[in-house]
């Protein structure tokens, strides 16, 4: 036996009760059972901080958020899921990196550059999740985040990335933590492609 609704015949955010009543036929017994459904609320009292302030420049400053206080509306606090998000949009594009997922309420990374048309601009968004992927928006913030400036030294972007990709991609893989790798990489390979 299905139930079958019609789509958006539920209102969000609302709870139901949804009750099957049968009937015997031959006896003429009757029973029934209910099952009430609530509206699964996204994390709730908490706040994110985002750091730094913008201008920033790729690969040089990473990009730090810390949350603290966030709770979810089932009562045994179960572990939250905390998420950076960066887009990058010029007319008719958008790129969204998800740089980070993970249950650190705490995290650094470097953020890939904007667009040079588009002033560079990068909107960041850190947001917090409950295990049945209720989400809130906790910081929303456009940034500038401008190409590497070449250090003395170096007679070209390229060669300065090489010899930094040398240095720190490599120390970043012997710490055998996928996760700075992926967005070390992330804002490397953005670079390149600009």
């Amino acid at each position: 036996m299905s139930l079958v609704l019609r789509p958006w015949a539920l209102e969000d955010g609302e709870g139901y009760t949804f009750t099957l009543y049968i009937t015997d036929l031959a006896t003429g017994e009757e029973g029934y059972a209910s099952i009430d459904l609530f509206p699964n609320q996204p994390p709730f009292g908490g706040s994110c901080q985002l750091s730094p302030a913008s201008p920033v420049q790729a690969l040089a400053t990473k990009i730090h958020f810390e949350c603290a206080g966030w709770r979810d509306s089932v009562g045994e606090d179960p572990p939250l899921v905390y998420i950076l998000m960066a887009t990058r949009c010029r007319p008719g594009h958008c790129d969204e990196f998800l740089v980070y997922k993970g249950s650190h309420p705490a995290h650094a990374a470097f953020l890939p550059p904007g667009f040079r048309e588009h002033g560079s601009l990068v909107s960041v968004s850190v947001l917090v999740q409950d295990q049945l992927g209720a989400t809130v928006v906790a910081v929303y913030r456009s940034m500038v985040i401008t190409l590497p400036r070449m250090p003395e030294g170096f007679h070209s972007l390229p060669q300065w990335l090489y010899n930094k990709t040398e240095v720190m991609l490599q120390g970043l893989v012997k710490q055998s933590d996928p996760q700075p790798v992926i967005e070390y990489s992330l804002a490397l390979i953005t670079i390149l492609n600009e």
